[in-house]
Parts: C-alpha cells; sequence; structure tokens
C-alpha cells in the first residue's frame, strides 16, 4: 500500500505541472510522508532527505546535479523539534559565539513566530533554495534528534560529511557533548554554564528525589532523564511510543550510573494508555509531556510538570 501511495504522490506531482496548476520552474521535492505505517518523526526524516536530494541531485532532472565543494561551514539539522522557536534562536546564537558559520536545514521557528501585522507570508526567514545547496559543502553536519533523523543522517553522511549525533541535548552533560567539539568555549558560555550549575544547586532542596514520568519523543526521553539525573532526581517511568528497543538500550546505563535509578523502566513502543495503568500501579509526583498528558491528570489525579525549552 506505501507503494501504491507514493507512485500517487509522484504522479499527482507530474500531473498538476501537466495541468499548470503547479508552474513548471517550481520545484516539488519528491517527500512522502507515512500513511499506513509511522508517525510525525517519520515523516520528518522523509521530507528532509527528500528534499536535500532534490536540490543536490538536479532538481528532478531539470538541472545539472550539484558538485561537492568542501568549505568550513556546518549544518545543523534540528529534526522534529517541539520547541523551534526558542531552540533555533538560541542554536544560531552559539554558533554565533563560536564564530562558526552555520546551514540549519529546515527552521521554521520565524514562520511559527511571524508577526501579526495583517500581511501573509508563506515562507517567513526559512532556507532559501541557495542555501540548501551550500549545505552539501558543509564539513560537518550536527544531528539535533539522533532517533528523529536517521534517513536524513545517513544521506548526508554518504556525501563525505561528519555527522556529530545528540539527543536533544539539555543540562550540563548535554550541554557539553553539543559544545565541546575543540574549539576554545566562549567565556560568556562558560559563564552561562556557571550560572545553570547554580541554579540546579538553588533547586535542589525542592527538586532531590522527587519521582518522575516521562512521555514523548526518543532523544526527548533520553535528554530528560540524563537532566533529572544530574537534578537527583527519579525518571520512574521513561514512555516513548516511537521509541525503539536500541534507543531503550541507551536510557538503562543512564540509570545505572545513579543510584536513582534503580527502581527506573523504560517503556518502548507504547502509549498514553499504558502509562495511565502505570500511575494507578507505580504513582508518581510529576509528569512532563506533552498536553495529551491532561487526561492522565484526569483521569489518575496526578500533576504534570510544564516543558520548556532545551537549550
Amino acid at each position: 500500500m506505501s507503494q501504491l501511495r507514493q507512485i500517487t504522490f509522484y504522479e499527482k506531482g507530474r500531473i498538476g505541472k501537466q495541468k499548470g496548476s503547479v508552474r513548471e520552474d517550481y520545484d516539488v521535492p519528491f517527500a512522502h510522508t507515512p500513511a499506513f505505517f509511522g508517525n510525525h518523526v517519520t515523516s520528518c526524516d522523509n521530507a528532509l532527505p527528500g528534499i536535500l536530494k532534490h536540490f543536490w541531485g538536479g532538481r528532478a532532472g531539470t538541472a545539472t546535479p550539484l558538485a561537492r565543494v568542501p568549505d568550513d561551514s556546518v549544518n545543523f539539522i534540528g529534526g522534529f523539534d517541539d520547541f523551534v522557536v526558542g531552540n533555533m534562536r538560541e542554536i544560531r546564537r552559539k554558533f554565533d559565539l563560536f564564530g562558526v558559520t552555520v546551514n540549519i536545514i529546515c527552521d521554521p521557528s520565524e514562520t511559527w513566530n511571524a508577526s501579526t501585522d495583517g500581511d501573509f507570508r508563506m515562507c517567513n526567514g526559512e532556507a532559501t533554495q541557495e542555501e540548501v545547496g551550500c549545505v552539501l559543502n558543509a564539513k560537518a553536519t550536527f544531528v539535533f534528534h539522533e532517533y528523529c533523523c536517521e534517513k536524513t543522517r545517513r544521506f548526508t553522511a554518504e556525501h563525505d560529511q561528519e555527522i556529530i549525533a545528540l539527543n536533544a541535548p539539555i543540562g550540563v552533560v548535554g550541554t557539553d557533548h553539543f559544545l565541546m567539539t575543540g574549539r576554545r568555549i566562549p567565556a560568556k558560555l562558560e559563564m552561562e554554564l556557571r550560572q545553570l550549575v547554580d541554579a540546579m544547586a538553588d533547586s535542589q532542596p525542592n527538586l532531590h528525589g522527587k519521582r518522575y514520568a516521562l512521555y514523548g519523543d526518543a532523544d526527548q526521553m533520553l535528554a530528560f532523564t540524563q537532566f533529572l539525573r544530574e537534578l537527583s532526581e527519579e525518571p520512574a517511568h521513561v514512555l516513548s511510543t516511537n521509541g525503539t528497543d536500541r534507543c531503550a538500550s541507551k536510557v538503562r546505563p543512564l540509570w545505572d550510573a545513579s543510584p536513582y535509578g534503580a527502581q527506573c523502566k523504560v517503556y518502548p513502543k507504547r502509549d498514553l494508555w499504558h502509562l495511565r495503568s502505570l500511575l494507578f500501579i507505580e504513582p508518581v509526583q510529576f509528569r512532563i509531556g506533552n498536553t495529551h498528558g491532561k487526561y492522565l491528570e484526569r483521569h489518575t489525579g496526578h500533576p504534570s510538570c510544564a516543558c520548556i525549552p532545551y537549550i
């Protein structure tokens, strides 16, 4: 069925240009979203390499394929980022502090945060076609969400780029993994890290030993598990509907490194109905996840903890 679905997308694009509903010179990359298998993460990871293949490979036979000309820039792939408006601005700021030229692949932050001034702008502040072409020449690619961008990561690696795979870095360890790449850390970022440690120390009396239930995408769960461990808290239930057993195997070492992880469990390929049962049997004090969790609060009486931008 998925093959039939993809053929239909291809035919629609071709017929659209034949009928004149789509201009002949208008680029329409083949980015197939899943109809019968997958989720929002799968859609994102289909769309990104589809766009790159289109512009790098000759625009569906209408132009000469691009040749790689290596330069000193780096790429940043955010993947499916729930906190894109705050994160992208902060990521750009960090690269600017390092003096690094960065190509951000898919940055809808200015579209989501466009001003209400009466003017409609289809693409507000996003990457241009020329910038997508420059992505091919970068020496390295940062992948913000490893498990959200597996196809995109493999595709860019095939073009002689070093890949730095992250899991939505948050907290001390995650931020260090993101920033410590061999360059000297700017003094401003060093000060901000000290401020983070100070905030964590100030919060210790209120957070120490609290039990949490986490649910969300796999990379987010890895990030929050690591951060809660740094705060001496217990992520008792870590649930990811689109998580895999391979992803779950990365969570266990985080718990084994701390006495607060002894009773913690990870549940890949489970949904919120499973978490509902867990909350009745093994209650927690807080939950971290998206707004779908409000139904869990109604059914179980457990409070929610509001999520914050990762970086």
